[in-house]
């Protein structure tokens, strides 16, 4: 919930090849990225590729199943044309794809209307980058467990 009791749901949308995309809306209309995309959005400036990849993988590199699964999340990075391997990247992907979607003016920056795209409508109830990268990782572990439990089932998690 946010500062002035409105909402907003986000949604992990897991798909059984292991690759992952978060769900926001704004103005009816419903968005999904990819979950890389949106951890290094959500990331402090030094986070690169081999430490979001500890991540995502609960800090256990020796896991296959999450280990596997994270491959996945990267090769798919790797392969679109929204490669990202950094937050600024991210962020500046985010802003110059919703930018006209949402309105934003033309003087700031592509990275800047990033910033305003997380802080406003990824994890609100979040206060900062660091808490949304957090819980982001959470909810992706929670969601590789169920889909490790529950492997012949829709996996679907709000946040």
């Amino acid at each position: 919930m946010r500062q002035d009791l409105t909402t907003l749901t986000n949604t992990l949308h897991y798909c059984q090849d292991g690759s992952c995309f978060f769900r926001f809306s704004y103005e009816k209309n419903e968005y999904l990225i990819p979950l890389i995309v949106v951890a290094y959005a959500c990331a402090s400036d030094y986070m690169r590729d081999q430490k979001l990849a500890m991540f995502l993988c609960g800090g256990d590199a020796t896991d296959n199943f999450l280990g596997e699964r994270v491959q996945v999340l990267q090769q798919n990075n790797l392969s679109s044309d929204f490669s990202c391997h950094n937050p600024k990247a991210a962020r500046q992907f985010l802003g110059a794809k919703f930018r006209d979607v949402m309105g934003l003016p033309k003087r700031h920056s592509d990275a800047e209307c990033g910033d305003y795209i997380v802080r406003k409508f990824f994890l609100v109830h979040a206060r900062n980058k660091c808490d949304k990268f957090h819980t982001l990782m959470y909810y992706y572990f929670m969601i590789e467990f169920f889909a490790l439990v529950f492997s012949d089932s829709l996996v679907v998690f709000c946040c």
